[in-house]
Protein backbone atom coordinates (compact mmCIF):
# COMPACT_ATOMS: atom_id res chain seq x y z
CA UNK A 1 0.00 0.00 0.00
CA UNK A 2 1.00 3.25 -1.13
CA UNK A 3 1.88 6.37 1.34
CA UNK A 4 1.32 10.36 0.34
CA UNK A 5 1.85 13.11 2.38
CA UNK A 6 -1.41 15.32 1.94
CA UNK A 7 -0.51 18.97 2.77
CA UNK A 8 -3.94 20.22 3.05
CA UNK A 9 -5.00 17.97 5.80
CA UNK A 10 -1.98 17.41 7.97
CA UNK A 11 -2.53 13.63 7.71
CA UNK A 12 -0.51 10.83 6.41
CA UNK A 13 -3.30 8.94 4.02
CA UNK A 14 -2.92 6.07 2.03
CA UNK A 15 -4.78 4.43 -1.21
CA UNK A 16 -6.51 1.80 -1.34
CA UNK A 17 -8.40 0.12 -4.63
CA UNK A 18 -11.90 -0.31 -3.24
CA UNK A 19 -12.16 1.95 0.00
CA UNK A 20 -11.87 5.65 1.17
CA UNK A 21 -11.51 6.55 4.94
CA UNK A 22 -9.33 9.12 6.35
CA UNK A 23 -6.19 6.31 6.68
CA UNK A 24 -7.12 4.70 3.45
CA UNK A 25 -8.66 6.60 0.86
CA UNK A 26 -8.96 6.07 -2.72
CA UNK A 27 -7.42 9.59 -3.67
CA UNK A 28 -9.25 9.91 -6.61
CA UNK A 29 -11.51 12.72 -7.74
CA UNK A 30 -15.16 11.69 -7.59
CA UNK A 31 -17.13 10.27 -10.87
CA UNK A 32 -19.72 12.25 -12.17
CA UNK A 33 -20.06 16.44 -13.12
CA UNK A 34 -20.08 19.04 -11.13
CA UNK A 35 -23.35 19.06 -8.95
CA UNK A 36 -23.58 14.92 -9.32
CA UNK A 37 -20.32 13.96 -6.74
CA UNK A 38 -22.31 13.31 -3.30
CA UNK A 39 -20.07 12.22 -0.55
CA UNK A 40 -20.93 10.49 3.00
CA UNK A 41 -18.81 11.74 5.75
CA UNK A 42 -19.88 8.44 8.77
CA UNK A 43 -19.58 8.99 12.26
CA UNK A 44 -16.74 7.12 12.12
CA UNK A 45 -18.22 4.08 11.88
CA UNK A 46 -18.11 2.08 8.82
CA UNK A 47 -20.72 1.92 5.57
CA UNK A 48 -21.16 -1.74 6.64
CA UNK A 49 -22.55 -1.06 10.09
CA UNK A 50 -26.06 -2.12 9.77
CA UNK A 51 -27.12 0.83 11.06
CA UNK A 52 -27.24 4.57 10.11
CA UNK A 53 -24.17 4.69 8.33
CA UNK A 54 -25.11 1.91 5.73
CA UNK A 55 -28.60 3.47 5.15
CA UNK A 56 -27.26 6.74 4.31
CA UNK A 57 -24.45 5.19 2.16
CA UNK A 58 -26.63 3.09 0.41
CA UNK A 59 -29.19 6.22 -0.29
CA UNK A 60 -26.41 8.82 -1.72
CA UNK A 61 -25.07 5.33 -4.12
CA UNK A 62 -28.88 4.96 -5.35
CA UNK A 63 -29.72 8.04 -6.32
CA UNK A 64 -26.38 8.31 -7.99
CA UNK A 65 -26.88 5.35 -9.78
CA UNK A 66 -30.61 5.68 -10.65
CA UNK A 67 -31.97 7.94 -13.73
CA UNK A 68 -34.23 11.17 -12.72
CA UNK A 69 -37.55 10.10 -12.86
CA UNK A 70 -40.87 13.37 -13.05
CA UNK A 71 -43.32 11.22 -12.55
CA UNK A 72 -41.86 8.82 -9.53
CA UNK A 73 -40.55 12.02 -8.07
CA UNK A 74 -37.49 10.56 -8.16
CA UNK A 75 -34.36 12.48 -8.77
CA UNK A 76 -31.01 10.31 -9.69
CA UNK A 77 -28.09 10.99 -12.26
CA UNK A 78 -27.98 7.78 -14.28
CA UNK A 79 -24.50 6.47 -13.40
CA UNK A 80 -25.60 2.99 -13.75
CA UNK A 81 -26.13 3.57 -17.46
CA UNK A 82 -23.40 6.23 -17.40
CA UNK A 83 -20.46 3.33 -16.31
CA UNK A 84 -20.23 5.19 -13.52
CA UNK A 85 -20.30 4.41 -9.52
CA UNK A 86 -20.15 6.35 -6.66
CA UNK A 87 -19.74 3.08 -4.32
CA UNK A 88 -16.53 5.01 -3.35
CA UNK A 89 -18.35 7.66 -2.25
CA UNK A 90 -17.90 8.01 1.25
CA UNK A 91 -14.89 8.64 4.22
CA UNK A 92 -15.08 7.34 7.44
CA UNK A 93 -12.82 9.56 10.23
CA UNK A 94 -10.46 7.77 12.45
CA UNK A 95 -11.77 9.73 15.60
CA UNK A 96 -14.59 10.88 17.36
CA UNK A 97 -13.52 14.82 17.44
CA UNK A 98 -13.39 17.70 16.11
CA UNK A 99 -9.92 17.43 13.88
CA UNK A 100 -10.95 14.11 12.71
CA UNK A 101 -14.20 15.36 11.15
CA UNK A 102 -12.62 18.89 9.59
CA UNK A 103 -9.70 16.50 8.35
CA UNK A 104 -12.92 14.19 6.42
CA UNK A 105 -14.48 17.15 4.89
CA UNK A 106 -10.98 18.41 3.63
CA UNK A 107 -10.85 14.83 2.15
CA UNK A 108 -14.37 15.39 0.60
CA UNK A 109 -13.62 18.31 -1.16
CA UNK A 110 -10.23 17.09 -2.65
CA UNK A 111 -12.70 14.49 -4.11
CA UNK A 112 -15.16 17.13 -5.36
CA UNK A 113 -17.75 17.07 -3.29
CA UNK A 114 -21.00 18.72 -4.42
CA UNK A 115 -23.18 17.45 -1.62
CA UNK A 116 -21.80 16.25 1.60
CA UNK A 117 -23.97 13.97 3.76
CA UNK A 118 -22.91 14.31 7.34
CA UNK A 119 -23.84 11.31 9.41
CA UNK A 120 -24.86 11.89 13.50
CA UNK A 121 -25.04 14.00 15.83
CA UNK A 122 -21.66 13.63 17.05
CA UNK A 123 -20.56 16.47 14.00
CA UNK A 124 -22.27 18.99 15.16
CA UNK A 125 -19.27 20.88 16.33
CA UNK A 126 -18.23 20.92 12.97
CA UNK A 127 -20.55 21.51 10.63
CA UNK A 128 -19.95 25.38 10.55
CA UNK A 129 -16.60 24.62 9.39
CA UNK A 130 -18.10 22.16 7.20
CA UNK A 131 -19.86 24.69 5.53
CA UNK A 132 -17.35 27.19 5.26
CA UNK A 133 -15.03 24.72 3.62
CA UNK A 134 -17.01 23.58 1.10
CA UNK A 135 -18.18 26.70 -0.17
CA UNK A 136 -21.61 28.83 -0.18
CA UNK A 137 -22.84 27.10 -4.27
CA UNK A 138 -22.44 23.88 -2.82
CA UNK A 139 -24.61 21.86 0.06
CA UNK A 140 -24.07 20.26 3.12
CA UNK A 141 -26.77 17.83 4.30
CA UNK A 142 -26.56 17.51 8.79
CA UNK A 143 -28.13 13.98 9.26
CA UNK A 144 -30.34 13.84 13.06
CA UNK A 145 -30.60 17.02 14.50
CA UNK A 146 -32.56 20.08 14.51
CA UNK A 147 -29.65 22.18 14.57
CA UNK A 148 -30.11 25.49 12.72
CA UNK A 149 -27.17 25.58 10.12
CA UNK A 150 -25.80 28.16 8.03
CA UNK A 151 -27.20 29.27 4.70
CA UNK A 152 -25.82 26.27 2.90
CA UNK A 153 -26.65 23.63 5.36
CA UNK A 154 -29.83 21.33 5.53
CA UNK A 155 -30.70 19.48 8.76
CA UNK A 156 -32.79 16.14 8.88
CA UNK A 157 -34.55 16.07 12.38
CA UNK A 158 -36.54 13.29 13.14
CA UNK A 159 -39.77 12.88 15.46
CA UNK A 160 -38.09 9.34 16.45
CA UNK A 161 -40.27 8.86 19.29
CA UNK A 162 -42.80 7.59 17.10
CA UNK A 163 -40.85 5.12 15.67
CA UNK A 164 -39.83 4.13 19.20
CA UNK A 165 -43.54 4.08 20.93
CA UNK A 166 -44.69 2.12 17.87
CA UNK A 167 -41.97 -0.71 18.12
CA UNK A 168 -42.21 -0.51 21.87
CA UNK A 169 -46.06 -0.97 21.69
CA UNK A 170 -45.78 -3.70 19.29
CA UNK A 171 -43.04 -5.45 20.98
CA UNK A 172 -45.15 -5.60 23.86
CA UNK A 173 -48.25 -6.90 22.31
CA UNK A 174 -46.28 -9.60 20.76
CA UNK A 175 -44.25 -10.68 23.94
CA UNK A 176 -47.31 -10.65 26.15
CA UNK A 177 -49.42 -13.23 24.23
CA UNK A 178 -50.40 -15.89 26.32
CA UNK A 179 -48.97 -19.74 24.91
CA UNK A 180 -48.94 -23.04 26.67
CA UNK A 181 -46.30 -25.09 27.03
CA UNK A 182 -45.65 -28.28 25.38
CA UNK A 183 -45.46 -30.20 28.97
CA UNK A 184 -47.96 -28.26 30.42
CA UNK A 185 -48.50 -24.58 32.01
CA UNK A 186 -48.69 -22.04 30.46
CA UNK A 187 -46.23 -18.50 29.62
CA UNK A 188 -45.87 -15.41 28.02
CA UNK A 189 -44.54 -15.52 24.46
CA UNK A 190 -41.71 -13.69 25.07
CA UNK A 191 -40.70 -14.67 28.45
CA UNK A 192 -36.95 -16.00 28.31
CA UNK A 193 -36.66 -15.95 32.23
CA UNK A 194 -39.65 -16.15 34.20
CA UNK A 195 -42.52 -17.51 32.62
CA UNK A 196 -45.13 -15.35 34.19
CA UNK A 197 -43.65 -12.29 33.83
CA UNK A 198 -41.78 -9.80 31.48
CA UNK A 199 -39.29 -7.15 32.04
CA UNK A 200 -38.02 -4.70 29.07
CA UNK A 201 -34.74 -2.87 28.62
CA UNK A 202 -33.26 -0.13 26.69
CA UNK A 203 -29.97 1.74 26.08
CA UNK A 204 -28.39 4.05 24.09
CA UNK A 205 -24.58 4.30 23.07
CA UNK A 206 -24.51 8.23 23.81
CA UNK A 207 -27.11 10.53 25.00
CA UNK A 208 -28.98 13.17 22.77
CA UNK A 209 -32.46 14.68 22.67
CA UNK A 210 -32.87 14.68 19.52
CA UNK A 211 -30.90 11.48 17.95
CA UNK A 212 -30.93 8.60 20.53
CA UNK A 213 -33.10 9.93 23.77
CA UNK A 214 -36.00 10.54 21.44
CA UNK A 215 -36.18 6.46 20.84
CA UNK A 216 -35.92 5.81 24.48
CA UNK A 217 -38.76 8.44 25.50
CA UNK A 218 -41.21 6.83 22.93
CA UNK A 219 -40.45 3.51 24.19
CA UNK A 220 -40.52 3.80 27.44
CA UNK A 221 -44.27 5.84 27.16
CA UNK A 222 -45.29 2.69 25.10
CA UNK A 223 -44.48 0.25 27.66
CA UNK A 224 -46.01 2.17 30.58
CA UNK A 225 -48.84 2.99 28.82
CA UNK A 226 -49.27 -1.25 27.99
CA UNK A 227 -49.31 -1.57 31.39
CA UNK A 228 -52.09 1.29 32.07
CA UNK A 229 -53.72 0.10 29.45
CA UNK A 230 -53.52 -3.71 29.84
CA UNK A 231 -54.42 -2.73 33.89
CA UNK A 232 -57.90 -1.30 32.34
CA UNK A 233 -58.67 -3.10 29.25
CA UNK A 234 -56.41 -6.51 29.12
CA UNK A 235 -57.61 -9.76 30.09
CA UNK A 236 -56.51 -11.58 33.41
CA UNK A 237 -53.92 -14.08 32.95
CA UNK A 238 -54.59 -18.29 34.05
CA UNK A 239 -53.02 -17.62 37.24
CA UNK A 240 -55.93 -14.62 37.77
CA UNK A 241 -53.19 -11.93 37.12
CA UNK A 242 -52.39 -8.91 34.91
CA UNK A 243 -49.64 -8.40 33.25
CA UNK A 244 -46.92 -5.21 34.43
CA UNK A 245 -43.91 -5.22 32.24
CA UNK A 246 -40.80 -4.63 34.59
CA UNK A 247 -37.73 -2.28 33.38
CA UNK A 248 -34.73 -4.49 33.58
CA UNK A 249 -32.58 -1.32 33.84
CA UNK A 250 -34.08 -0.61 37.00
CA UNK A 251 -32.89 -4.24 38.55
CA UNK A 252 -34.31 -7.84 38.53
CA UNK A 253 -38.50 -7.04 39.15
CA UNK A 254 -38.60 -3.40 39.31
CA UNK A 255 -41.29 -0.96 37.39
CA UNK A 256 -40.79 1.96 35.25
CA UNK A 257 -41.85 3.98 37.85
CA UNK A 258 -38.59 2.90 40.18
CA UNK A 259 -36.46 2.94 36.95
CA UNK A 260 -37.34 6.57 36.57
CA UNK A 261 -38.33 8.01 39.61
CA UNK A 262 -35.13 10.06 39.63
CA UNK A 263 -34.61 10.99 36.36
CA UNK A 264 -32.20 9.57 34.03
CA UNK A 265 -29.07 11.54 32.84
CA UNK A 266 -26.65 10.94 29.57
CA UNK A 267 -23.78 9.37 32.06
CA UNK A 268 -26.01 6.90 33.59
CA UNK A 269 -24.34 3.50 32.72
CA UNK A 270 -27.58 1.77 33.45
CA UNK A 271 -28.88 3.22 30.12
CA UNK A 272 -26.11 4.78 28.37
CA UNK A 273 -22.54 2.78 27.44
CA UNK A 274 -20.86 6.00 26.81
CA UNK A 275 -19.85 4.76 22.85
CA UNK A 276 -21.11 3.64 19.64
CA UNK A 277 -18.01 1.59 19.10
CA UNK A 278 -18.29 -2.45 18.88
CA UNK A 279 -16.84 -3.65 22.01
CA UNK A 280 -16.59 -0.14 23.19
CA UNK A 281 -17.60 2.12 26.34
CA UNK A 282 -19.72 0.13 29.23
CA UNK A 283 -21.44 -2.33 26.52
CA UNK A 284 -20.04 -5.70 27.98
CA UNK A 285 -20.98 -4.56 31.51
CA UNK A 286 -24.38 -3.32 31.23
CA UNK A 287 -24.93 -6.86 28.90
CA UNK A 288 -24.30 -8.92 32.42
CA UNK A 289 -26.29 -6.56 34.03
CA UNK A 290 -29.44 -6.65 32.28
CA UNK A 291 -29.02 -10.75 32.06
CA UNK A 292 -28.94 -10.50 36.02
CA UNK A 293 -31.77 -8.75 35.93
CA UNK A 294 -33.39 -10.46 33.14
CA UNK A 295 -34.18 -8.45 30.58
CA UNK A 296 -36.44 -10.64 28.26
CA UNK A 297 -36.71 -7.80 25.79
CA UNK A 298 -33.93 -4.94 24.66
CA UNK A 299 -33.77 -2.05 22.64
CA UNK A 300 -30.81 -0.70 21.97
CA UNK A 301 -30.34 2.47 20.31
CA UNK A 302 -26.25 2.16 19.63
CA UNK A 303 -25.96 1.02 16.04
CA UNK A 304 -23.63 -1.70 15.97
CA UNK A 305 -23.34 -2.52 19.32
CA UNK A 306 -26.67 -4.60 18.78
CA UNK A 307 -24.10 -6.97 17.59
CA UNK A 308 -22.42 -6.99 21.54
CA UNK A 309 -25.76 -8.16 22.78
CA UNK A 310 -26.58 -10.47 20.19
CA UNK A 311 -23.47 -12.35 20.98
CA UNK A 312 -23.24 -12.27 25.04
CA UNK A 313 -26.32 -14.24 25.75
CA UNK A 314 -29.06 -16.36 23.55
CA UNK A 315 -31.73 -15.30 25.64
CA UNK A 316 -33.24 -11.61 24.71
CA UNK A 317 -35.34 -10.88 22.29
CA UNK A 318 -33.83 -7.32 20.24
CA UNK A 319 -35.69 -4.53 18.63
CA UNK A 320 -33.70 -3.07 16.24
CA UNK A 321 -32.90 0.65 15.63
CA UNK A 322 -32.73 2.43 12.27
CA UNK A 323 -32.41 0.07 9.51
CA UNK A 324 -34.25 -3.45 9.55
CA UNK A 325 -31.50 -4.86 11.26
CA UNK A 326 -33.25 -8.23 11.93
CA UNK A 327 -32.51 -8.18 7.76
CA UNK A 328 -29.21 -7.37 8.22
CA UNK A 329 -27.96 -10.14 10.98
CA UNK A 330 -30.09 -13.23 9.51
CA UNK A 331 -28.04 -15.71 12.11
CA UNK A 332 -30.02 -14.29 14.84
CA UNK A 333 -33.14 -13.07 13.05
CA UNK A 334 -35.09 -15.37 15.29
CA UNK A 335 -34.18 -12.95 18.04
CA UNK A 336 -35.63 -9.91 16.64
CA UNK A 337 -39.30 -8.47 17.35
CA UNK A 338 -39.07 -5.70 14.98
CA UNK A 339 -36.95 -2.74 14.38
CA UNK A 340 -37.79 0.56 15.05
CA UNK A 341 -36.56 2.62 11.59
CA UNK A 342 -35.78 6.45 10.65
CA UNK A 343 -36.52 6.43 6.81
CA UNK A 344 -32.78 7.86 6.31
CA UNK A 345 -32.91 6.96 2.91
CA UNK A 346 -36.02 8.91 1.74
CA UNK A 347 -35.33 11.47 3.96
CA UNK A 348 -31.83 12.00 2.37
CA UNK A 349 -32.75 11.87 -1.03
CA UNK A 350 -35.91 14.44 -0.25
CA UNK A 351 -32.84 16.48 0.77
CA UNK A 352 -30.46 16.21 -2.15
CA UNK A 353 -33.44 16.87 -4.33
CA UNK A 354 -33.93 20.47 -2.87
CA UNK A 355 -30.42 21.19 -2.45
CA UNK A 356 -28.88 24.11 -4.32
CA UNK A 357 -25.61 21.77 -5.21
CA UNK A 358 -27.79 19.33 -7.05
CA UNK A 359 -27.25 19.60 -10.79
CA UNK A 360 -30.58 18.69 -11.29
CA UNK A 361 -31.39 22.50 -10.18
CA UNK A 362 -28.90 24.19 -12.49
CA UNK A 363 -29.75 26.06 -15.52
CA UNK A 364 -27.95 24.42 -18.53
CA UNK A 365 -25.35 27.48 -17.79
CA UNK A 366 -24.63 26.53 -14.82
CA UNK A 367 -26.84 29.28 -12.82
CA UNK A 368 -29.27 27.98 -10.29
CA UNK A 369 -32.98 27.44 -10.60
CA UNK A 370 -35.43 29.78 -9.14
CA UNK A 371 -37.39 26.42 -7.46
CA UNK A 372 -35.67 23.10 -7.25
CA UNK A 373 -36.63 20.72 -10.37
CA UNK A 374 -39.07 19.16 -7.94
CA UNK A 375 -41.03 22.19 -7.25
CA UNK A 376 -44.75 21.40 -8.49
CA UNK A 377 -44.27 18.28 -9.20
CA UNK A 378 -45.52 17.14 -5.59
CA UNK A 379 -48.65 19.20 -5.61
CA UNK A 380 -47.45 21.45 -2.21
CA UNK A 381 -48.21 24.91 -2.17
CA UNK A 382 -46.19 27.32 -3.97
CA UNK A 383 -44.58 28.90 -0.66
CA UNK A 384 -44.38 25.65 0.83
CA UNK A 385 -40.38 25.10 1.80
CA UNK A 386 -41.11 21.70 0.44
CA UNK A 387 -41.57 23.19 -2.98
CA UNK A 388 -38.23 25.48 -2.27
CA UNK A 389 -34.78 24.95 -1.57
CA UNK A 390 -33.84 23.57 1.73
CA UNK A 391 -30.03 25.07 1.94
CA UNK A 392 -30.22 27.22 5.68
CA UNK A 393 -32.95 25.37 7.20
CA UNK A 394 -34.22 22.54 9.10
CA UNK A 395 -35.80 20.59 6.75
CA UNK A 396 -40.02 19.97 7.10
CA UNK A 397 -40.15 16.60 8.78
CA UNK A 398 -42.58 14.37 6.31
CA UNK A 399 -44.90 11.71 7.47
CA UNK A 400 -42.26 9.15 6.47
CA UNK A 401 -39.54 9.87 7.65
CA UNK A 402 -39.77 9.19 11.40
CA UNK A 403 -42.36 6.58 12.01
CA UNK A 404 -41.41 3.40 9.86
CA UNK A 405 -41.69 0.09 11.54
CA UNK A 406 -40.08 -3.22 10.51
CA UNK A 407 -41.81 -6.37 11.58
CA UNK A 408 -40.43 -9.83 11.92
CA UNK A 409 -41.97 -13.14 13.25
CA UNK A 410 -39.62 -14.24 15.83
CA UNK A 411 -40.51 -17.73 15.87
CA UNK A 412 -40.17 -17.54 11.96
CA UNK A 413 -37.80 -15.00 11.02
CA UNK A 414 -40.27 -13.96 8.16
CA UNK A 415 -41.84 -10.52 7.38
CA UNK A 416 -46.03 -10.37 8.83
CA UNK A 417 -47.79 -7.39 8.69
CA UNK A 418 -50.03 -9.29 11.45
CA UNK A 419 -49.06 -6.98 14.60
CA UNK A 420 -50.00 -3.95 15.96
CA UNK A 421 -47.24 -2.01 15.34
CA UNK A 422 -47.83 -2.03 11.46
CA UNK A 423 -51.23 -0.90 11.85
CA UNK A 424 -50.07 2.20 13.82
CA UNK A 425 -47.19 3.53 11.79
CA UNK A 426 -49.30 3.18 8.83
CA UNK A 427 -52.17 5.30 10.42
CA UNK A 428 -49.38 7.52 11.48
CA UNK A 429 -47.96 7.37 7.64
CA UNK A 430 -51.40 8.92 6.88
CA UNK A 431 -52.36 10.42 10.12
CA UNK A 432 -54.72 13.19 8.86
CA UNK A 433 -57.32 10.56 7.82
CA UNK A 434 -57.64 9.68 11.45
CA UNK A 435 -58.19 12.68 13.58
CA UNK A 436 -57.18 10.49 16.73
CA UNK A 437 -53.91 9.03 15.37
CA UNK A 438 -53.57 13.11 14.15
CA UNK A 439 -54.01 14.34 17.76
CA UNK A 440 -51.32 11.52 18.81
CA UNK A 441 -48.80 12.40 16.79
CA UNK A 442 -48.77 16.00 17.67
CA UNK A 443 -48.87 15.82 21.31
CA UNK A 444 -46.03 13.45 21.39
CA UNK A 445 -43.97 16.11 19.58
CA UNK A 446 -45.40 18.60 21.58
CA UNK A 447 -44.62 16.92 25.03
CA UNK A 448 -41.04 15.77 23.66
CA UNK A 449 -40.21 19.07 22.61
CA UNK A 450 -41.18 20.97 25.83
CA UNK A 451 -38.94 19.65 28.10
CA UNK A 452 -35.56 21.17 28.48
CA UNK A 453 -32.19 19.83 26.41
CA UNK A 454 -31.25 18.17 30.03
CA UNK A 455 -32.24 14.09 29.85
CA UNK A 456 -33.43 14.61 33.28
CA UNK A 457 -35.70 16.82 31.98
CA UNK A 458 -37.46 13.99 30.16
CA UNK A 459 -36.23 10.71 30.57
CA UNK A 460 -38.18 10.75 34.08
CA UNK A 461 -41.40 9.07 35.67
CA UNK A 462 -43.59 12.24 35.11
CA UNK A 463 -42.66 13.26 31.71
CA UNK A 464 -43.19 9.57 30.66
CA UNK A 465 -46.16 8.54 32.53
CA UNK A 466 -47.75 12.18 31.43
CA UNK A 467 -47.73 11.12 27.78
CA UNK A 468 -48.91 7.49 28.93
CA UNK A 469 -51.52 9.22 30.96
CA UNK A 470 -52.63 11.48 27.65
CA UNK A 471 -52.93 8.07 25.03
CA UNK A 472 -55.54 6.80 28.19
CA UNK A 473 -57.46 9.67 27.87
CA UNK A 474 -57.61 9.91 24.14
CA UNK A 475 -56.62 6.93 22.13
CA UNK A 476 -57.52 3.24 22.96
CA UNK A 477 -54.98 0.90 21.34
CA UNK A 478 -55.42 -3.31 21.10
CA UNK A 479 -54.08 -5.59 23.38
CA UNK A 480 -53.49 -8.18 20.60
CA UNK A 481 -52.02 -8.55 17.66
CA UNK A 482 -53.88 -8.03 14.25
CA UNK A 483 -55.53 -10.79 12.95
Amino acid sequence: MKKFFLPLTGLTISLAAATSVVSCIKAAYSPGEIGERLMLITDTAPVTDKSINQALYEAIVDYSGRAMDKEKEQGGFNFYKRGLSAKNNFIQPLKKDYDSFVSAYKVGILKGADIMVLSGFLQETSVPKASELIGKDKTIIFIDSMMQGPSNVITIPFASQLAGFAAGYDAAVWASQIVQKPNGGWKYQGSQFNDHQLSFATYAGIGNKNATNNYMWGYLVAIDYFNKNNKINGKANPDGDKLEIKLANAGRNKSIADGLSKGIEDANPMYFTGSFELGGGGINGLNETLLINQADVIFPIAGPQILNTLTYSNKPYLIGVDTDQGSQFPAYKERFITSALKNLKQSTQDAIDRSKGNRLNHNPDGSLKEKPWVAGVSGSQEDDLTNNYWDGHVAPPQNDWSTDLDWTDPKTGEPTNKNVGSKIVKTLLDYENDKGLDAFVKEMIRQFNKTGPESKTYLNYESVSGMADWIIANLQLPLDPIK
